[in-house]
């Protein structure tokens, strides 16, 4: 019993996470997915059962019940959306809501430099070239020994600015 009691003090337990929940969602969107998960399961058996009748009437349910989950889905999202732009202009007009209309913020783009010899690259299909080529090079850098067929590596090197 001690060594347990030990190993739970001292061992930290796995943390889990929460998501952050959606802004959108709510209880009639839970209540519906829940009935629509039901009758799809009930659909599934009834076509792996063989009952054609049950199939077909609970297909055409589900899918009526699909077009409305998604639509309900689409028109909280928009609820949603519009109550976040008139919170936010009537709190600064100047703020986030215009930024995202008027595209002044972007998505920040990763951009990683690379010098392999004589060359420089300035974008990221350079960098890519620069690197593949450095890892795989073309047949005439190959020199292929032919006792182990080994193929050697370029000695090119690369550099990270």
């Amino acid at each position: 019993m001690e060594l347990e009691d030990i190993c739970r003090s001292n061992l930290s337990r796995k943390k889990i996470l929460a998501r952050k929940a959606v802004p959108w969602w709510n209880e009639c969107l839970s209540h519906l997915r829940k009935s629509l998960n039901k009758i799809r399961k009930d659909c599934k058996r009834y076509k792996k059962l063989g009952y054609n009748d049950a199939y077909d009437h609970n297909h055409c349910i589900y899918t009526t019940m699909r077009k409305q989950y998604r639509c309900k889905i689409e028109k909280s999202k928009k609820d949603s959306w519009n109550d976040f732009i008139h919170k936010n202009i009537s709190r600064n007009p100047w703020g986030l809501a215009y930024k995202l209309m008027t595209n002044k913020i972007t998505n920040s783009e990763v951009f990683c430099a690379v010098k392999s010899e004589n060359l420089t690259s300035i974008d990221w299909r350079s960098s890519a070239e620069l690197i593949l080529n450095s890892l795989l090079p073309n047949s005439e850098g190959r020199e292929a020994s032919s006792r182990n067929n080994q193929i050697s590596m370029g000695s090119s090197t690369l550099s990270f600015i």
